[in-house]
């Protein structure tokens, strides 16, 4: 499993329009193979969104951005900055104990 992490800052003055595309792009994702879950996350004190995805693999990740338009609905999205990781989890943490997934932490 791989987690996709983006943080998106968006001009405060287009917001609905950011998260409107961010709905569609979302839309078609959930649907590609590969895909397990999606946490979206907005700022408490500023237009700053974040979206936590979990991917099968970054395999899949890869094969499902290089199948669909999402750029172009991207490239329209009133985006000041954008951050945007592919990562591996290390350590997993829950109420009933700790799970480790990689022998180097």
């Amino acid at each position: 499993m791989v987690v996709l992490i983006n943080i998106f800052d968006v001009d405060p003055a287009h917001v609905e329009t950011f998260l409107s595309i961010w709905k569609q792009v979302s839309a078609v994702m959930e649907r590609r193979p590969g895909f397990i879950h999606t946490r979206f996350h907005r700022a408490l004190a500023a237009s700053r969104f974040v979206n936590v995805a979990e991917w099968e693999s970054q395999q899949a990740f890869a094969d499902s951005i290089a199948r669909i338009d999402a750029a172009k609905l991207v490239e329209t999205a009133p985006i000041i900055n954008v951050i945007c990781t592919v990562s591996e989890p290390i350590v997993s943490k829950n109420v009933d104990g700790l799970t480790v997934r990689s022998p180097d932490f």
